[in-house]
């Protein structure tokens, strides 16, 4: 059984806007780093809920398409700025490789951004407490 990634206009017209390069690639996922992942997302609470990741699991054996994952390029492998749940299930499914885009983000002011913005464009929204925090 293999994923249905599909690429996702929202996500590539905010890259544009936001000035990041991004590209689509099929990507081992054995390197991305998972820990370093959840470390870099901002949820406030836990940073994976096992009921949207098994969700999202039965959805994906059943071929639901979902939107690719966006990956940071690192000097080795890569960590998750949008879509650690979807990883987590396609993990969950024993998937090797999935498709995703990848961008290499190095502006501390715009890596600071994108973790707090990247749930409005993919994903669950953030709680509205959690949004005024984080704005």
């Amino acid at each position: 059984m293999q994923v249905h990634w599909v690429k996702d206009a929202k996500v590539e017209h905010h890259c544009r806007l936001l000035g990041i390069k991004h590209e689509t690639a099929t990507v081992p996922v054995a390197e991305i780093d998972a820990e370093l992942s959840r470390q870099k997302q901002c949820r406030l609470g836990p940073k994976i809920n096992e009921d949207w990741v098994v969700e999202y699991a039965a959805a994906m054996e059943a071929g639901s398409p979902f939107p690719m994952v966006v990956l940071n390029k690192l000097k080795k492998g890569y960590f998750v700025w949008s879509g650690n749940h979807r990883l987590a299930a396609a993990v969950l499914l024993d998937q090797t490789h999935l498709n995703a885009y990848v961008v290499q983000v190095t502006d501390a002011r715009l890596a600071d951004i994108l973790p707090r913005v990247v749930n409005a464009w993919e994903g669950r929204r953030l709680s509205r407490e959690e949004m005024l925090v984080q704005a």
